[in-house]
């Protein structure tokens, strides 16, 4: 029978969301990182002290408990209280998200977590202590590097065109032929000027059945 400070108490596991029941199996998993034992894994320090950033970890840290608590219906700031309650010391049978999993290495957690506090109240004292420098306002402002004129390439969007029309001129084609290889990158209008500019210029010849073609001293 299930307890009553069991998640899933009162509900049956089908009426849950299979997110939600996901959801549920990897904060128990945390959970057991933390505080029981770590048999297989290679560094268990690392295990723990992830799964104790994942359970207490406020700010950017603590998102990714926020967004999967949402989703299982848990109060991620009340989770992460009851977390801190019991790495401080209290009773961990008072935490309803463990599952069944074992607290044999509650000790080695709450070492972990004296620790880290301990890091981080030295790391807070050393930047209260560090010399507040002041800006002197009669100093002389450092000059701002020369900034050199932004060039930006000129894209000739014409010589783009008719690159891509004569490219299409290797053979002897018709101005339909050229319109399908094309397949509508360009008007039928634009495609002709192209075609009687280059004529005209003697880079495009076209013969007795219509057939344009690049000239050869254009192809060569």
């Amino acid at each position: 029978m299930r307890a009553p400070n069991d998640p899933d108490y009162g509900q049956h596991d089908s009426r849950k969301t299979s997110e939600a029941r996901l959801v549920h199996a990897i904060l128990a998993q945390a959970i057991r990182d933390l505080f029981g034992p770590l048999l297989g894994y290679g560094d268990t320090a690392l295990v723990r002290r992830d799964a104790m950033l994942f359970l207490t970890g406020t700010g950017r840290e603590g998102q990714d408990r926020e967004i999967l608590c949402s989703v299982s219906g848990y109060d991620a700031e009340v989770m992460r209280k009851n977390i801190v309650s019991i790495l401080e010391g209290s009773d961990a049978s008072t935490l309803t998200y463990a599952g069944r999993g074992g607290f044999s290495c509650i000790d080695d957690a709450r070492a972990m977590w004296a620790a880290r506090k301990t890091k981080l109240v030295s790391a807070r004292a050393k930047r209260v202590s560090a010399p507040h420098v002041v800006d002197d306002p009669t100093a002389t402002p450092a000059p701002m590097p020369a900034r050199l004129p932004r060039i930006v390439p000129k894209f000739d969007q014409a010589a783009a065109d008719r690159a891509r029309v004569y490219s299409l001129l290797v053979t002897p084609k018709r101005q339909k032929d050229i319109m399908d290889a094309l397949a509508n990158e360009m008007t039928y209008n634009k495609v002709l000027t192209i075609l009687n500019v280059g004529i005209a210029k003697g880079e495009v010849v076209r013969d007795a059945a219509r057939k344009y073609q690049g000239s050869t001293s254009n192809c060569g």
